[in-house]
This record gives C-alpha cells, structure tokens and sequence, in this order.
C-alpha cells in the first residue's frame, strides 16, 4: 500500500504524518531562508559601494587633508573614472562569471568572489593616491558583477517554483539596506578609512554562515551527482511543501538533460529562438533600468543636492531615500504575488521617467536664474523620492528575478551574462560622461535625456513585456516560444 493510500485510510497514521510534515516543512524553510539570506548578505556591499561616491567625493574634493587622505582635490576627470570604473570591469566580471560556477559550483564560487571583494574594500579604504583607488575599484567591479550575477542565480535555482518570486523579492533588499547602510554611516564618520572597512562588515558575516549553506540542486544534477541532488532537495523542501522530491528531480534533470547535448556559448543563445527573444527582452529592460540614470542619482547624490540649494543637504537626502527604498522593497515583498511584474515593471519606468523630467526641469530654471525655484524647492526632493519608490517597486526590486526567469537552465548563467554586460556598457558611458556633460550643458540637459530616453524604454516594454506571474520557468519558455507575447 502506498503512502498516499495510508494517509486516506489510517486518520490516526494521518494526524502523525501530517505533523512530521509540519516539523519538516519548518525546518526546511530555515535552510532555504537562511542559505538565501548567506548569499543575500554579499548585495549589501554592493549597495553601500553605489552611494560610495555620493558621501566619499566631496571630502576627495576637499583641502582638509584630515579627511582627504588624497592630500588635494580630486578633479571631475578623477570623479569619472572612479565611479565608473567599477562598471566598466563589470564587464569582465559578467564574462567570467559562469566559468567557476560551472566548475565548482555555484556556493564555493560566492566564497571565493566573496574574498577577492573583501580585500579590494580594504584595499580601498587604505588607499592614499589615485592609482590604488584605480586598481582596487577594478577588482572590486569584477566580484561586483560576479557576485550580483551568482546570488540572483543561486536563489532561483534553490528556490523551486512555491517560492521563487519571494526570494527573488527579498534578495533584492540587499541593495537598498546596503544603500541605506552606506548613507547613514557616510553622514556620521568623516574618515573614509573607516566608513569603507564598515562597509565590508556584511561580507564578514556571509564568512561566518557560510557553512549553512547548501549548494545549488541545479548544478549538482547538471554533474550528475543525482544522491547529493536528491539530499540537498529534502533539506531545502518537504513533503508538506513538495510531494514528491524525486519528481522535481525528475523536472529539474530533464530540464537539464534537453540542453546538456550541446555546449552552450553567448552565440548558441542567438541561434535558439526562445533564447533570442529572452535576450531581446533583457537588453530592452536593462537599457530601461540604466537610462533612468539610477546610478548617477545615488552616486551623485550629495553633489547634487548640494548644489541645488535645497532645504535638505545631500546627506540629509541620501538617508531619506535609503529608509524609503527599504520600505519600497518590503512592501513589494507582501505585494509581489498579488500583482504581476509586468505591472510593477511599467508602472516604474513610467514614473522613474516623470521624476527625472521633475528633477530636470529644476535644475533648468535654476540655471536661467528663475525667481520661481525659490518657491518650489521641495521639487528636487520629492522627484527624486518618487524616483526611489518607482524604481524600487519594478527596474530595480523585480527586474533581476524577471531576468533570471526569462532564461532556461542552460543558458541562465551565460544569457544573463550577456545581458547585464550591455546594462555595465551603459553604467559606465553614463557614470563616466555625467560630470562631464553637466559641465558642458548642465545638469537640467542629462535628466532631460534621462527622462526621455526612460519613456521610450516604458512604451516599447507596454507592447513587449509578457506576464511571468503564477507561471513555471518551463511555462515561461513555452510563452517565448510563440509569435507574439501574451500580456495575461
């Protein structure tokens, strides 16, 4: 007699097993959670580096040599390189990525990037001249990429269907919380020194938990190593949850074994015509995301709201927006599954695209000396507030699950790489031209562009963008797989 006929037919075994299934299910939750929040902990230095610059360059352009360890100003060609300089060896980050993931996994390879990053933060808080800020920023661009490709591709694969939005959702608080992190100890400590090693604490204590990690199921199928596969499947789920492990075992390995024939390279991905049209989609998505001009709002926050005279300093700003997208973040947590992300998605782009236009259009009448600024300096701060919010809720808080569900198993890691290394070309094109352009033509011209370009960006994604909700990764490839995008 089968399990399933003793749980109709003995209520006492019922009740017994029911319970057991409780206690397994409680249990195996915490080791999903916790190896997702492990992982999750490596984002929160990538957040808090995003708004390095906003906090650290206007004490780089001081004459205080107490709080420069420059020993003089730094000029806007230096500010250029450095905040774009992380972005620019994202690229080749994003092109190694899947080499040591495939080879010993994805938990070692998170390990190992992990301590490559930790040594680049300390080198640069130590760092005295331009040239150790130049190097040290180049390897830390390089985990950068790697860290942020790996953690989103290690929480889909461990995540199984039930809970793969959530996670995905939370993961995405590590950049917000970083960022938070980042302004609010910026605004207390004066010596970059120790604001940086600050910085670094998070990766400590992924050091710390790493052994409750567990490794992806999908890498150890894909190596055959079916026993450890079917282990690591019954501590991450339960049969209160999953009914049976071997028959996500059975879906994850067919899955795998489709594709395992041939070697999949960045050329393979444009000779599939699902695969093609998920890289379509990304590239469209993350040019989105990158002209919204996110980066250069949190890099440059300081600057800029420093310069515009409002009644809030830079700083003062920047830990506003931290503890507001925190709160983005956890509402979208409790809001993700009643919504679709293509809703969350458009809504984001439309709004990121009217705030910059706010921003912009401030800045203009500040330059042509308006009397009316003075009457409407709140504007700067409430665009960029809605800013946050818009971009929390969709480019930024869904795009990266959105991304990773778009692609098959085989060409996750490669696909996703591809993509995200078009949205590094644009980061840093954007991050490195933006002192320059605002010297030439104003800060008012580069937010324009911004808004513009983010609005062209949300009418393409309306006619584009299909609905991922309540579906499985094998439904979302059956849904690429037709003509045209069904929107429901």
């Amino acid at each position: 007699m089968t399990l399933h006929e003793n749980i109709v037919f003995i209520p006492k075994e019922n009740i017994n097993n029911d319970n057991n299934r409780k206690k397994k299910s409680s249990s195996s939750l915490l080791i999903l959670y916790l190896s997702a929040f492990t992982a999750d902990l490596l984002i929160i230095p990538i957040g808090s580096f995003m708004v390095w610059p906003s906090t650290v360059i206007p004490k780089l352009m001081s004459n205080n040599t107490n709080i420069n360890p420059l020993g003089r100003p730094i000029t806007s060609l230096e500010t250029s390189i450095i905040v774009s300089l992380p972005y620019f060896s994202t690229i080749l980050g994003l092109v190694i990525a899947s080499k040591p993931s495939d080879i010993i996994g994805r938990r070692k390879t998170l390990l190992y990037f992990a301590i490559i990053m930790w040594i680049s933060i300390i080198a640069i808080a130590f760092s005295n001249n331009m040239y150790m800020y130049y190097v040290s920023f180049f390897v830390y661009g390089i985990t950068n990429a790697c860290l942020g490709l790996l953690v989103v591709i290690y929480n889909v694969e461990i995540a199984g269907d039930k809970h793969r939005a959530l996670l995905s959702s939370i993961s995405t608080l590590g950049l917000p919380i970083g960022q938070l992190f980042g302004f609010v100890f910026g605004a207390m400590i004066d010596s970059i020194k120790i604001f940086t090693v600050i910085i670094s604490v998070p990766i400590l204590i992924h050091f710390l938990l790493y052994s409750f990690m567990v490794e992806s199921p999908v890498y150890l199928i894909h190596k055959n190593k079916k026993n450890l596969a079917i282990n690591v499947l019954k501590k991450l789920r339960s049969y209160y949850d999953v009914v049976d492990i071997e028959n996500e075992y059975e879906v994850i390995n067919e899955s795998v074994e489709t594709n395992k024939e041939r070697s999949i390279k960045l050329i393979d991905c444009f000779k599939s015509f699902t695969t093609k049209k998920a890289l379509l989609l990304s590239f469209l998505m993350i040019c989105t995301r990158e002209m919204t001009g996110n980066k250069v709002v949190l890099a440059y926050t300081g600057l800029i709201f420093n310069e515009a005279g409002t009644i809030f300093s830079g700083n003062e700003v920047g830990i506003i927006i931290g503890f507001v997208n925190v709160a983005v973040i956890f509402l979208l947590i409790l809001l993700i599954n009643r919504f679709g992300r293509r809703t969350f998605l458009l809504t984001s782009s439309l709004f990121c695209s009217i705030s910059t236009m706010g921003i912009g259009f401030y800045f203009f009448l500040k330059e042509i000396n308006s009397p009316l600024v003075y009457s409407i300096r709140w504007l700067p701060i409430i665009s960029v507030i809605i800013f946050i919010v818009c971009y929390a809720i969709g480019l930024g808080g869904v795009l990266p699950g959105y991304l990773a569900e778009l692609f098959s198993n085989e060409s996750r890691i490669t696909a996703s790489s591809a993509a995200l290394i078009l949205g590094a070309l644009f980061s840093s094109s954007l991050d490195f031209g933006f002192p320059l352009i605002t010297e030439s033509f104003g800060v008012s011209f580069s937010f324009l562009v911004y808004s513009v370009s983010t609005f062209i960006g949300f009418v393409l994604l309306y006619f584009c963008l299909p609905e991922t909700r309540g579906k499985t990764l094998k439904e979302i490839q059956v849904i690429l797989q037709g003509s045209y995008f069904h929107f429901s």
